[in-house]
Formats: structure tokens, C-alpha cells, sequence
């Protein structure tokens, strides 16, 4: 399964600048209510001492924007643009500054107006727990926005220790509330509201202050009509129903909110992929959220009755505003045993009595009281409800974070490699929804932290390689399910994620896998990093070996394919996939024909293309799919060629003619991965609805369905003799199934 999650590095840059200070530029300067640290001789100096690890794909370390902000560190990027750590040399200070990558303007508007959202609606915002624009502007076709610079971590980093206490999730929740509140009141929607846009700000202090970030997808209403979506942006887990058609409001974020606050709470997510299918779907019944009790039974009904107003799938049945869910969340909280209550409430009234808190407003400064002075009423009586913080202003809409990374697995050898303590795999025994006979769960392996992507068979059979977005690929025995070997985040100093599909050479000496912008290569033997290939301007969805090892593929969300001499370690030629607007994954797959003279992509804009590998000329494009592509493979004997998407359907094709043989309905979801047994009798599928279904490509026809995994599907291999079918899943397990009786 060759798919990748929207949370990528941006690459590469083609010219550095080298005389900035000629170049024509637009400069927009924000007035703000700014605490500036003092600034020491060494502020420069150190800010200019980067991280060796972090190279700067865009070369524009050692540039000056806007005729003041210096650029001395690479911090990381998106789809659209890098975020840079700056030296401001009026002011000598350091900032977050974030680029447009010019070439974007013209060939994918969208991004453009995305960017111009995050400006607009950072001028309108001025609130303590959202970070806040100081500049903006445009330099010789850079834009550009200028924020400070935030040390500290995700709140989803923070969810991977567990669930948090009921008094931290009470303060860190009304700091949320009270930011979105300020929001909402200037006609500002976020649409992409979770934990992994809210920061928890070192500041030196045992108690958490928060601050929200990145209003890319944010809207600026006009009216209170809302405004009407043509295309989905944001996070399926996070999402409201009409994020995937209809009108968006303030109530779209109000959904967002009861899903952070389920996730708070409880450490998990209310939804599994059958919800997220309803959601996206008018016309299916929505299944029962899981109770709140049954995870958290010491609280009250009445916080779960909060929560599932908030994830009522008609907006008005849900709280009309951010204030309105915030005072029956605290409401419902008082409902608690008065010593729970007290406990609960002490961190956000900083007493446990609320009403004391308030008294706390006057040892606000003058700035801030000056500040509040402007507020509505109501306004002010939230701040003071959800307890008056250490506030500091001076912030930024879209925040450069140096995340604390979660803890990495426990490595055991010298060289970076090595096992980690793991609890074994779980032998499975058929239940009543086991398929009998020719089909049966036998094992399932265990220690992923995250939603596993990809599996890859070895060429022998014997080892397993799975990749997930914990940061860590995997090497499992396939007989006992032990686990052989971890590829960790970091190897000698470089920053290697590996969190999409995986690969084995058809010799079994190499492991591939993208990593962000570039492909990383393992020599499997020794567990020791052999090269890394950096070259794509976006995420690497997907990597293919050609059959004779000479050659690899790698499909990008910068919407090309690359063809690579593995010998010299470059690339022999980039292929554009999509020509035109493809958003999302981009080119999301690619694979080698068994002859190795034909590439297979599936891409964002719904087609599958064949290439002539020794030309890079299109040979066929074959449309029809309804949806995003999102996997494509050959049969064994490279005549069919079957297309996995998220219209729900896989289709087989006729390689030489690029006519449509059959269209297999089953899944009630998008399809995500596709796999041909090695003798081509059968074809598997992985589905977002937690199901695999087994084919026959001869005739088209359903054989059997597996259930056996508790959330999305992702990725599936057969094994090498036919007789072992791996399967991925969102629920962090890798599954082994028997595909032949036992004799």
C-alpha cells in the first residue's frame, strides 16, 4: 500500500538567494502589544549555530527577508513551504518564519490562497493562546510571514504518555475553549482544529499554557450562513460530517472541539472507520459513539452528554457556541464529588473555589487590563471563568515548534540498530468471525505505537518489514512473529521518518522506504543505513524496486514519479504525474510491470497512467475511478493490472488494450491497498472498513471476506510462496493469515 498522511517535510528549493538586499519588496508590518525578551550579544551567535542533522532543502540559510530577517536555521516544512528560525536585526530578536515556495503561485493557486487565509485571518486575531503574526510580506516572489518562535510539544505528542489528568485536560481544554471563543467572535472558523495544531509551551512553569496554531484551512465568514465546500480539507479523524460537503460554521469547529475533548479524556478517538464512513456519506445511519462511561466510569454522565451534543451530526443539535460548550463542561464537571470537583478545578480557577478566581483579574497589568477593556462583556466574564493565566502576547498564526519528539524505542547495539522490549505476538485462534478452511488468522504482531502503513514480504520468505507512523520500520520472523530488528527515526545525525510504504529488493539485500522528501535504502544483513536519495519537493508516498535491482521508483505528493540508477545512487528521470491542480497525495503510487518496461502510477486526480520505463513517455491513461487512486499492481504476468481507490471499487484492467475487464464492488469505504497472489489466482484488498476481501481476477467475483482487525486497513502483502497474506491496520497490529487449508 503505497499511501502517506498529510503531515510531510517540504523540499527542495532550486536557486539560493544572493544579494536580497536588491531584490524588490512588499513589506507588511503588524502592529502587535509585543514582551520582547531581552536580547543578549549571543543572540546572533547562537541562533546562527544550527543542527548539523538538519540540512536546508530550500538553501536559504543566510538570506535576509523583507530587509531584516535573517534566516540561520531550517526548522522543517509542509506541502507548501519551509518554516525557517530567524534573526530580526532590528529588533535582535528570533522568529519563525514561514515561506511560500514561489513556483506554488503559479502552478497550484489553492496553496496560494491557503497562505493568504493564514495572513488574513492572523491580522484579525489577538488572543494569548493563539500564536499571533508579526509580519508579512513579499521578497523578490517569496511571500512570507514572520511569528514567534514556540519551544515545546504537541498536545497529540503528549497523548502518547496516556490520557491525561482530569485537572490538566479541565485547564488545557478552557485554554482551547477561550482561544477559539476570541475566534469564532471575529467570524474566524479554524476546520482543522486537533491535537496536533495545539501546543503545550515550555515556559518554565509546571502548569500547561497552550497555544493553537495553524489556521491554513481557516475560513473568515462573511455571514452566519457559512460557507459552502467544494473539496475536502482537514482531518478525517477531526472532521465534522459537512466538512465533506455542505456548509461550514462555527459549529464545525464546535464538532472538532468534543472530538479533542473525547481524545483528552479517554486517549483514545470516538470514531472507528465506520463512523468516519457515515460521516462522509448523507445517507448512512451513524453507529453508536462508544460511551464515554465505559472507559472513564468514575466521571459523571453528564460530561459524556456534553460530548456527544458536540458530536451531533446536525450542527444545530449542538452547542451554538465555544462558550456555551465550555460552561456546560464545567457545569458537568462540578457534578463530581465536591473534593473531585475542587481537585479538577484547581488548575484552571487556581482555587477551588470558581468565584475566588475572579478576583485574580486585577493582578493583571496594565497591558492586559487594557486589553480586556476592549472585550465584550461576555468576553470578559469566559476569561475569568476559565481563570486568568501568565498571559504573553507577541504571537503567530502559524508557530515553528521544536517539538519534543516522543521517546524512541530502546535500542540495544552501538550502531543505531538494534530490538526493543515488546510484548510477544499473539498466537490467534479461530473465533466465530474467523473465516474456516481455506482462509484463518494465525498470528498477530505487536509493538507498533501508531497506525501501521505498509508490509513488505523478504524474497525468502522469512522476515517481515513494516512501517509506521510511530517512526519506526520494523523487521518481524514470519514463523515465531518475533521481532528481529528496528530501524529507528535517527541514523548518524540524519532525520529519517519512516512512516509510509516499505520494499524489499528483489534479492532481499536492500529495504526501501520514503521518508519524507527522500527515499532512505537499508542494507538488510548488517541493519546499516546504505544510502539516502534526496531529490522529490514533497512527501514520499511510495517506492518500487525493478525486478533486476538495477532500478527504483519513488511516487511523490509534488505530483511526480522519479526513476533511480541505484549503481549511482541518481535519478535517470523525473515523471510528471499530474500536470495540473492535484491536491492531497499527489502521485500516491507507482510499480514496476514483472519485465520492467512498464511504470504503473494512481494519483489525487483519479487516474491510472502506464509509462514506458525506458522513455518515461505515457503509454495509457485509463480513467474511471470516481475517487482519489490509491494503489496500483500487476498480476505475475504483468496482462492485468488492478487500481485500488477511494470511490470503493478496484478495477482490473487489460495492460495491453487499457480496457476495463472487471469493476469489484464490496467495500463500503475507500479501498487503500491491493495485493496479487504470487501464482495470480487471487487478488486481496484492504479497506478503510476494517475488512479484507479476497477476488478472483479471472472471473471478478467475491471469494471471501476477513475481519479481524479493529480500525482501517491499510496495507497488504502476500508472502513470496503464497501461502501467508500481512495485513496493516489504524489499530497499531500487523496480522498474519493462513491462505491455504493445512494439510
Amino acid at each position: 500500500m503505497c499511501l502517506k498522511e498529510n503531515h510531510d517535510k517540504a523540499t527542495a528549493m532550486s536557486e539560493s538567494r544572493t544579494d536580497p538586499s536588491a531584490s524588490k519588496d512588499r513589506l507588511e508590518l503588524i502592529s502587535t502589544e509585543v514582551e520582547l525578551v531581552e536580547p543578549s550579544a549571543q543572540t546572533a551567535l547562537d541562533l546562527g549555530r544550527a543542527h548539523e542533522s538538519k540540512r536546508d532543502p530550500y538553501r536559504l540559510v543566510g538570506v535576509t527577508l523583507g530587509n531584516r530577517y535573517r534566516l540561520v536555521e531550517y526548522a522543517g516544512g509542509g506541502g507548501m513551504g519551509a518554516v525557517y528560525r530567524c534573526y530580526d536585526t532590528d529588533s535582535a530578536q528570533a522568529f519563525a518564519l514561514k515561506i511560500l515556495k514561489p513556483d506554488i503561485v503559479v502552478n497550484y493557486p489553492i496553496y496560494a490562497e491557503l497562505f493568504e487565509r493564514e495572513v488574513e485571518a492572523a491580522q484579525k486575531l489577538s488572543h494569548p493562546h493563539i500564536v499571533k503574526l508579526f509580519a508579512s510580506g513579499i521578497d523578490d516572489s517569496v511571500s512570507f510571514m514572520v511569528m514567534e518562535w514556540l519551544d515545546g510539544r504537541t498536545l497529540e505528542d503528549a497523548l502518547q504518555d496516556g490520557r491525561l489528568e482530569l485537572a490538566r485536560v479541565v485547564d488545557i481544554f478552557s485554554q482551547v475553549c477561550s482561544a477559539f471563543a476570541e475566534a469564532h467572535d471575529k467570524g474566524i472558523i479554524h476546520l482543522d482544529i486537533k491535537p496536533a495544531n495545539i501546543i503545550l509551551v515550555n515556559r518554565g512553569q509546571p502548569k500547561d499554557f497552550i497555544k493553537v496554531i495553524d489556521f491554513g484551512l481557516a475560513r473568515v465568514l462573511k455571514s452566519d450562513s457559512g460557507t459552502t465546500v467544494t473539496r475536502f480539507l482537514g482531518t478525517y479523524q477531526y472532521c465534522s460530517p459537512e466538512h465533506f460537503g455542505g456548509k461550514l460554521t462555527h459549529r464545525s469547529d464546535i464538532y472538532s472541539l468534543g472530538v479533542v475533548l473525547y481524545n483528552l479524556l479517554t486517549g483514545l478517538l470516538p470514531f472507528r472507520a465506520s463512523h468516519i464512513q457515515a460521516k462522509m456519506n448523507p445517507g448512512l445511519e451513524m453507529p453508536a459513539i462508544p460511551s464515554l462511561l465505559s472507559v472513564r466510569p468514575d466521571l459523571p454522565m453528564a460530561i459524556e452528554n456534553v460530548i456527544f451534543k458536540a458530536l451531533s451530526r446536525n450542527p444545530n443539535d449542538r452547542q451554538q457556541s465555544v462558550h456555551q460548550l465550555s460552561d456546560e463542561f464545567l457545569t458537568a464537571i462540578r457534578l463530581l464529588p465536591a473534593s473531585r470537583a475542587s481537585a479538577a478545578l484547581a488548575l484552571n480557577d487556581q482555587t477551588s473555589d470558581l468565584t475566588k478566581s475572579r478576583s485574580l483579574s486585577v493582578a493583571l497589568s496594565a497591558t492586559m487590563q487594557s486589553r480586556l477593556s476592549g472585550k465584550s462583556d461576555r468576553s470578559q466574564r469566559y476569561l475569568q471563568i476559565v481563570g486568568i493565566l501568565a498571559f504573553i502576547s507577541a504571537l503567530a498564526i502559524v508557530a515553528v515548534v521544536s517539538v519534543t519528539r516522543p521517546q524512541l524505542p530502546r535500542l540495544s547495539s552501538t550502531d543505531g540498530i538494534g530490538t526493543e522490549e515488546v510484548p510477544p505476538s499473539r498466537e490467534d485462534t479461530p473465533s466465530e468471525n474467523t473465516p474456516t478452511g481455506l482462509w484463518g488468522l494465525t498470528k498477530t504482531l505487536i509493538g507498533h505505537e501508531k497506525l501501521v502503513w505498509s508490509v513488505a514480504f523478504s524474497p525468502d520468505g522469512n522476515t517481515l518489514a513494516s512501517s509506521s507512523q510511530d517512526t519506526t520500520v520494523r523487521l518481524w520472523d514470519v514463523r515465531s512473529g518475533a521481532l528481529k530488528r528496528i530501524l529507528p527515526i535517527y541514523y548518524k545525525g540524519a532525520d529519517l521518518v519512516s512512516d509510509n510504504v516499505v520494499a524489499f529488493s528483489k534479492d532481499g539485500q536492500l529495504l526501501a522506504s520514503g521518508n519524507y522528501d527522500r527515499i532512505v535504502i537499508w542494507d538488510v544483513p548488517s541493519g546499516g543505513l546504505r544510502a539516502l536519495l534526496p531529490g522529490h519537493q514533497g512527501n514520499v508516498n511510495c517506492v518500487a524496486f525493478s525486478a533486476d535491482g538495477k532500478k527504483l521508483a519513488s511516487a511523490s505528493q509534488d505530483h511526480t514519479v522519479i526513476l533511480w540508477d541505484l549503481q549511482n545512487e541518481k535519478p535517470i528521470r523525473t515523471m510528471l504525474v499530474c500536470p495540473g491542480e492535484c491536491l492531497a497525495h499527489g502521485a500516491n503510487s507507482v510499480t514496476f510491470s514483472p519485465d520492467g518496461r512498464t511504470l504503473a502510477t494512481g494519483d489525487s486526480n483519479h487516474d491510472v497512467k502506464l509509462w514506458d520505463a525506458e522513455t518515461g513517455l505515457i503509454k495509457q491513461q485509463l480513467t474511471g475511478h470516481g475517487a482519489t487512486v490509491w494503489t496500483v499492481a500487476f498480476s505475475p504476468d504483468g496482462k492485468t493490472l488492478a487500481s485500488a481507490s477511494g470511490d470503493a471499487t478496484i478495477r482490473l484492467w487489460d495492460v495491453s488494450t487499457g480496457a476495463l475487464k472487471h469493476t469489484l464492488v464490496g467495500h463500503n469505504h475507500q479501498v487503500w491497498s491491493v495485493a496479487f497472489s504470487p501464482d495470480g489466482s487471487l487478488l486481496a484488498s484492504g479497506s478503510f472498513d476494517e475488512t479484507m476481501k479476497l477476488w478472483s481476477p479471472r472471473t471478478g467475483t467475491l471469494k471471501q471476506t476477513l475481519a479481524g482487525h479493529s480500525d482501517a486497513i491499510h496495507g497488504i502483502a502476500f508472502s513470496p510462496d503464497g501461502r501467508t497474506l500481512a495485513s496493516a491496520s489504524n489499530d497499531k497490529t500487523v496480522k498474519l493469515w493462513r491462505v491455504t487449508e493445512e494439510k
